[in-house]
């Protein structure tokens, strides 16, 4: 999957994309279960979307660091 992020922003000429690092093992650990495809399906549309992009989580406890994209070819 990453390599296909990295193809995708190349292409796209995006000049740097977002690492997200989980500073706080419990809340790894509910993320890991609550996007299991298990739990997923379960779920709205809008719900399913909000935890696959993290957005119903406490940003707090992430840790962005940026990686430059370099053109390839």
């Amino acid at each position: 999957m990453a390599a296909l992020t990295l193809l995708a922003a190349q292409r796209c000429g995006i000049d740097r994309i977002f690492h997200t690092l989980i500073t706080d093992i419990d809340l790894e650990t509910r993320i890991e279960t609550e996007t299991s495809l298990s739990q997923l399906i379960r779920l709205s549309a809008e719900e399913r979307t909000r935890r696959l992009f993290l957005n119903a989580y406490d940003r707090s406890q992430f840790q962005l660091f940026a990686i430059p994209m370099i053109a390839v070819g």
